[in-house]
């Protein structure tokens, strides 16, 4: 070997030992505190865990006790997790999500500190109903809470039933009619779901306040009960009382609202395909009906006698019309209104209007 290469190389040795290690300065000593992670979603009643680490200038990890706290303990709360003897040189906690919200998780160790977020997700809508036995055609307020507004396209859904166009047939939410809406408050009709068993309602579009841009479909904390105003009326003469109008001349309008299920009523298949209510006049009268409906569905509107064995009036109602209307002048006595779907479409009118104006 050339001795001028071997000595050279002596030199540089001796030069390293003198100069020792260039980077061992940026050992030892606390510089960062890394959390994994350091923004976290975590589900209501869930648990994570987030490591902790604290580390010197080469983001080597430091054997130093950390502290890990929770801002806000009805948001979430935090408890230690032992890592394995392996890796000492780490921390472990565990977050239990208690409620939805946002809250700081501070971690304290070696002079330093960390602020991580976590928010912590809702698993179901806790706002205030104005009721849980709603009835069809009823009114029906559901409220905000402070962390869960109601967004633009907010609706609630009392249930399935079918909708769609004929080559799509599914089952889809019955949504309420909505008469007004806020980010704090939303009112609708109920319509009338194929199931009333109790069950929770669901609300969309709803706007997770605390995490921007965050919207979720969430069912309803309380579970509620559909109730069917007025029965399933589809024989003559109903004997329900709340299927019973008495019109006066001159009197002011009646208005309610009611609904099918979805019975497939063009093609024989199914039933509960009519309608009937109990008209009293107390002399001749004159007074129109008003039937509109939310769907492709095809609905007739007319009259007939006690029974139902004949028709009486016009047939100005029968038509492919929404909404339909027909003005008749009836002689005192006692009368069925009668509304029949003709073809649902495959989207049954699930709710609809009805107004009798007396003229």
């Amino acid at each position: 070997m050339n001795r001028f290469y071997v000595g050279a190389m002596a030199v540089a040795v001796g030069l390293l030992a003198c100069q020792g290690d260039p980077t061992a300065s940026l050992r030892g000593g606390p510089f960062l505190i890394t959390a994994t992670p350091d923004l976290m979603f975590i589900a209501e009643g869930d648990e994570r865990s987030v490591v902790v680490s604290v580390e010197d200038e080469q983001l080597n990890p430091l054997a130093l006790d950390v502290t890990a706290t929770s801002a806000n303990p009805s948001v979430f709360t935090v408890r230690s997790d032992p890592l394995p003897a392996t890796n000492k040189a780490r921390s472990a906690f565990i977050v239990t999500a208690v409620a939805p919200g946002q809250a700081a998780l501070t971690l304290m160790g070696g002079g330093l500190s960390k602020t991580a977020t976590v928010n912590v997700l809702p698993l179901a809508f806790g706002g205030a109903p104005s009721t849980t036995t709603p009835g069809v055609g009823q009114v029906y307020t559901l409220l905000a809470t402070p962390t869960l507004k109601f967004g633009a396209e907010t609706k609630v859904s009392f249930g399935t039933g079918e909708c769609g166009p004929a080559d799509d047939l599914v089952d889809c939410p019955i949504h309420g009619l909505i008469t007004s809406q806020t980010a704090d408050a939303i009112t609708v009709i109920v319509p009338r779901p194929d199931d009333l068993a109790p069950a929770p309602l669901t609300v969309e579009d709803v706007v997770v306040s605390y995490v921007t841009g965050l919207k979720a479909t969430l069912p309803t904390a309380a579970t509620h009960t559909v109730e069917n105003t007025y029965s399933d009326s589809d024989a003559p003469d109903p004997a329900d009382p709340d299927a019973n109008f008495t019109v006066t001349a001159g009197g002011a309008p009646i208005v309610f609202y009611d609904g099918y299920t979805s019975a497939v009523c063009d093609d024989g298949v199914g039933g509960d395909c009519d309608r009937f209510y109990t008209i009293t006049l107390a002399g001749t009268t004159t007074f129109k009906v008003d039937l509109e409906w939310y769907t492709a569905a095809d609905v007739d509107l007319l009259f007939c006698d006690v029974g139902c064995a004949n028709f009486v009036g016009n047939f100005a109602g029968a038509t492919g019309a929404n909404p339909e209307s027909s003005t008749v002048t009836l002689a005192a006595g006692t009368y069925n209104l009668y509304f029949n779907v003709w073809l649902d479409e495959e989207e049954p009118p699930h709710l609809f209007k009805v107004t009798i104006t007396p003229q």
